[in-house]
């Protein structure tokens, strides 16, 4: 498809808008997730050196959240401009098919659109499976250096307490331990003379190896209610780290692999990974009759009207994602209702315009 002076000229100035914005938005959207990051640095659940790897692992979803708005501020400055510089009217007046102004606009979408899903689609869920990866060894470093010698260590939230008198720190070897179990009958209570922190490969977890010691459990079918067991070894298994719990498998799959899953958490995530895209279609639909409508008006007014409506749009959508978990009936139907109604809206907002170019 060749491009006129003109179509390159409107693609030139819409690319370079976009993509400023694009740039601006994505510095204060990492600036905020450093902090956060940070802030986990400060309370012992990151470390400082991990903290850049972790930072660029979420650019692409920074990116996802601030490309659309990007793309639709970006249009509406660089048509604006056009606009107040009377290039557009020039256009008009030498007889400019609206389709023809459309083109270099569509072209920049699509190109834009395509980015969305790419990285939502595949780029995302990998930078997903690395940064749990990431959380997942530092939680495991965590949690072994939670247990110091000479002192009771609290690991994880369910109240499991060790206690170490010495350990050797070449080989992590432990002495002397007490162990306290809290369960849903009562108490264990463990101790043994020689420890060692080990992973097992086949569960994915941290197990505390115990030997030559003792284990007394709450029994309430005994008489006396206790059980006392003497054992040569005793492996048990430590909290799972909390990055390990809240771990999503469904986050780190790439979007033909979500075709497989079940389907209310399928269909969700994949309406979720295609709701970029779409905002930026039906955002680009509306940026010409709004940015085009009013040559003489304010165009930081017509702007800040674009980030509101935005706004209600994005906000409106993640409800409704939220809704997909309550009812599998509203999850048959995705968001597909909610896009059409806005696609229809920005078509007849569109169409208007048209007629009257």
């Amino acid at each position: 498809m060749l491009l006129s002076r003109m179509d390159r000229h409107v693609l030139a100035s819409a690319f370079w808008a976009s993509l400023m914005t694009l740039l601006v938005l994505l510095a204060i959207t990492l600036a905020l997730f450093l902090a956060e990051l940070l802030a986990d640095v400060g309370q012992g659940q990151a470390a400082a050196g991990q903290v850049i790897q972790l930072l660029g692992l979420r650019i692409p979803e920074a990116l996802l959240l601030i490309a659309p708005l990007a793309l639709m501020l970006g249009l509406m400055l660089a048509l604006g401009q056009m606009t107040q510089q009377h290039e557009l009217g020039i256009f008009r007046s030498s007889g400019l098919a609206a389709g023809r102004l459309m083109k270099p606009v569509v072209l920049l979408a699509m190109a834009w659109v395509l980015g969305l899903l790419l990285i939502s689609g595949w780029l995302a869920p990998w930078a997903e499976r690395q940064s749990q990866s990431i959380h997942q060894e530092l939680a495991e470093q965590l949690l072994v250096a939670s247990v110091k010698p000479g002192q009771f260590n609290v690991i994880g939230n369910d109240g499991f307490s060790v206690y170490v008198e010495r350990m050797d720190p070449d080989t992590a070897a432990l002495e002397n331990l007490f162990i306290y179990l809290p369960t849903e009958a009562g108490v264990e209570v463990v101790t043994a003379s020689q420890g060692a922190l080990q992973f097992d490969s086949v569960r994915g977890q941290r197990m505390l190896s115990l030997f030559d010691g003792v284990h007394v459990r709450h029994d309430a079918s005994l008489p006396s209610g206790l059980s006392r067991i003497e054992f040569e070894r005793n492996d048990i298994f430590l909290p799972q780290p909390t990055a390990a719990i809240t771990m999503r498998d469904i986050d780190g799959m790439s979007l033909p692999t979500l075709f497989e899953q079940p389907l209310v958490d399928g269909l969700a995530e994949r309406h979720e990974r295609y709701a970029p895209a779409v905002i930026a279609i039906v955002f680009m639909l509306i940026v010409l009759p709004v940015t085009l409508e009013r040559p003489r008006a304010n165009r930081y007014g017509i702007v800040l009207l674009g980030l509101l409506s935005y706004l209600l749009y994005s906000n409106a959508i993640q409800i409704a994602l939220g809704q997909f978990e309550q009812s599998v009936f509203l999850a048959r139907f995705g968001l597909w209702p909610m896009h059409a109604l806005a696609l229809l809206l920005a078509f007849g907002l569109w169409l208007n315009w048209y007629r009257r170019w």
